[in-house]
């Protein structure tokens, strides 16, 4: 690996303009819940944790929490469509189908495919706030946690409020939520709903978002209840293959979950279940819809049991999962998989400087038994102000339906595959003061029997197979200052640096590698005359495959009594760029709305 980066990103770390900060109260020390089953706070981690506030959502020039991540350091997210139609979340180089989604905890990931890991019923204004976990979590949270973990904190309580906005390309849109409390029941529902023309032949969409959450606390007893409904119809020009550009697909989404805490002075139960039914229906060419059309109905149960306890040797959680996933499909047959296993996590933290966190998970799954993932994170806080931290673990991903059974002209399955394991190590530091966070990290991860779609020319099908052993090195470095200026609000600096080493055959591979060789994401949020404030996105990619672009989103804010107006450009440049080969996305593209509280 070049070492230039890492050099000048150390001294960066110790320059003088760091070192003048002083007092240890950093604005942003929440509670993460992400990277262990221990809620931790944000300076006694022994993780890479990435935080995506309330704040940096609210001032984003986006429109859905896809759109959001795509500016998240580490996270490769790959969209054939914006605002929240479809897109695909990797992280540290691993491929969609390696990143585990999770929405307050539960799993989210489509055991059809991975494509549709973010055809949930909640949108960028339910949200609270979104922690990414780099690197492995199988220890945790067992399957498809092999190279991170998204996990989208939606808001305990909703404001009264409206949002209604339009755009080019026929844009229009609006947003409802309402929350009321009564005693100790809080109650939350949204509405949102979005449609556009297309900015290019066949990307037209029509979506509608539909959420509500309950929750009921007392002293020793916290109650919560969430269900949704997202729904959809879209053209998906080249999403699938290249030879085909009228291919078309709607989708619909069920979830439902309740999760009941209870607690009795050192000790916690906190089991949960959750069902998620999702409808898929794809015509490859929608001018033919009898020639090739594939309906899918996907059904996911899940239940989990935590007990955590206390005492002087540590924090102590152990329970186990169950999760049973059904398919229906008139391509891929009729298929159902249950899974599950039972887990033990252990913390300690020694005179306020040393973190010590493992997590194991023994998984079963009915074709391959049960499988061993265990994982180990350490920290060292050398002052109040630096910490060091390095973490171990192992990590699997499950084959998807689709990866096991699909079949058609440019795409086929193979019932034969077995799951993705990989072994991975990092290490960093960061610095935290009252206004400002760095991070720096090294990682390495070792995969095996790694899936991907593959084919050895462009006149073959692709072909699903386990086709390569991969090995990934990368440099992580974020710097965050966010200072108490009327002029300036925050500045945010990601730099993500990816090498990897396959040994394979000389195969042609659709995702796993044409992974990202470096990111740059920049982030600024300023005060400008007449009460406006401005927030700039930027970033530049290079792919392996040497794709490579600069975008820039900005968006303009003015805050009036009770309420906002707003404009947002996005690609402000006009780039020509696409994220997923052949799917061209959208040039410059101008919104306005406002938003209001009632």
């Amino acid at each position: 690996m070049n070492k230039f980066p890492f050099v000048f990103f150390v001294l960066l770390f110790y320059c003088p303009f760091v070192s003048a900060q002083s007092a240890v109260d950093y604005e942003f020390d929440p509670i993460i819940v992400t990277a262990s089953r221990f809620p931790t706070t944000f300076s006694h981690l022994a993780r890479n944790v990435s935080i995506i506030d309330s704040e940096q959502i609210k001032t984003a020039p986006v429109f859905s929490i896809q759109d959001l991540l795509s500016y998240a350091g580490s996270v490769e997210l790959n969209r054939r469509a914006p605002h929240g139609i479809q897109a695909e979340a990797g992280i540290r180089g691993g491929s969609f189908e390696e990143t585990l989604v999770l929405i307050d905890g539960i799993k989210i990931n489509n055991p059809q495919t991975a494509h549709h890991n973010f055809d949930f019923p909640v949108e960028i204004g339910d949200v609270e706030r979104i922690e990414i976990l780099h690197g492995h979590g199988s220890g945790i949270y067992g399957a498809d946690a092999l190279t991170g973990v998204i996990n989208i904190i939606t808001k305990k309580k909703l404001l009264n409020s409206i949002n209604i906005y339009g755009g080019d390309y026929k844009l229009a849109g609006g947003y409802l939520s309402l929350g009321k409390q009564t005693g100790k029941l809080q109650n939350n529902i949204s509405i949102h709903s979005s449609r556009s023309a297309g900015y290019n032949y066949n990307t037209d969409f029509e979506a509608v978002n539909l959420f509500v959450s309950s929750s009921f606390h007392t002293e020793n007893t916290r109650i919560n209840f969430k269900a949704g409904y997202n729904d959809k119809d879209f053209g998906a020009n080249n999403f699938y293959s290249s030879s085909y550009p009228d291919e078309r697909e709607h989708t619909k989404t069920i979830l439902s979950a309740l999760k009941a805490e209870f607690f009795n002075g050192r000790y916690s139960l906190a089991p949960q279940i959750s069902w998620i039914n999702h409808k898929d229906d794809f015509f490859l060419d929608y001018n033919r819809p009898a020639w090739f059309r594939n309906i899918h109905t996907s059904n996911s149960y899940g239940l989990e049991f935590p007990f955590t306890t206390e005492s002087k040797l540590g924090l102590f959680s152990f329970g186990g999962k169950y999760e049973y996933e059904t398919l229906q499909s008139t391509n891929l047959g009729n298929h159902e998989r249950k899974q599950g296993g039972v887990f033990f996590d252990y913390q300690k933290i020694f005179h306020n400087r040393i973190i010590i966190n493992t997590a194991s998970h023994l998984f079963y799954y009915s074709k391959w038994g049960w499988k061993f993932w265990p994982g180990i994170d350490i920290a060292y806080r050398v002052n109040e102000k630096i910490k060091l931290y390095s973490s171990a673990g192992r990590s699997f991903r499950m084959p998807s339906f689709t990866e096991l059974y699909y079949t058609s002209p440019a795409n086929m399955g193979n019932p034969d595959l077995i799951y993705s394991r990989a072994v991975s190590i990092e290490t960093g530091t960061s610095r935290q003061t009252r206004h400002t966070y760095t991070n720096i990290s090294l990682f390495y991860r070792n995969g095996i029997n790694m899936i991907d779609w593959a084919r050895k020319n462009d006149s073959e099908p692709w072909q699903v197979m386990n086709v390569t052993r991969l090995k990934t090195r990368g440099l992580e470095f974020m710097y965050r200052y966010a200072p108490e200026l009327n002029y300036l609000s925050h500045v945010q600096l990601d730099f993500t640096y990816l090498d990897s080493e396959k040994n394979t055959e000389a195969f042609q591979s659709k995702y796993l590698l044409n992974y990202i060789n470096y990111q740059v994401n920049f982030s600024l949020v300023h005060r400008l005359p007449f009460g406006m404030t401005a927030s700039w996105k930027l970033k530049h990619v290079k792919y392996q495959s040497n794709n490579k672009y600069l975008l820039n989103d900005i968006a303009l804010y003015r805050n009036i009594k009770r309420g906002t107006y707003y404009i947002k450009i996005t690609n402000l440049f006009n780039t020509d760029y696409y994220e997923v080969k052949d799917v061209v996305l959208p040039g410059r593209w101008f919104s306005a709305g406002i938003q209001q509280n009632f």
